[in-house]
């Protein structure tokens, strides 16, 4: 782990700038270095690149889309072959009831999922 000298935060060894203040730092020395010199091995010099976990259950994006993925397969669904067995529109609630315990499941396996691996996934990314 490199310290930042302008925020004083752990950084990852290995990227190229502070993920919480965006100071470039040269990841072996800890040094700051000027932003045309970040050659990396086998990496153009116009790239940066940088570690980050994508957090699961407080991601509101990955939450909406376990709620109302589900909901909408449901309604298409269960709508459907309710007209088509004209009218019974039990087998709607039926879809319903099951779609919101699969947006259930769906939220808990992210949340399992999100403590297992401390904060969520662990994911390198290139930018320019």
């Amino acid at each position: 782990m490199t310290i930042c000298e302008t925020c004083g935060k752990e950084v990852l060894t290995g990227n190229t700038f502070c993920t919480y203040c965006g100071v470039v730092i040269d990841p072996p020395t800890g040094n700051y270095r000027p932003a045309d010199a970040r050659v990396q091995a086998g990496r153009p010099a116009d790239l940066l690149n940088g570690n980050r976990k994508i957090p699961l259950i407080t991601n509101p994006c990955l939450v909406l889309q376990c709620i109302f993925i589900p909901l909408g397969i449901a309604i298409v669904m269960g709508g459907f072959l309710s007209i088509i067995t004209g009218g019974e529109w039990d087998l709607l609630l039926l879809f319903l009831i099951l779609s919101a315990g699969l947006s259930v499941l769906m939220l808990l396996i992210m949340l399992v999922l999100q403590l297992i691996t401390g904060g969520g996934l662990e994911t390198e990314f290139f930018y320019q």
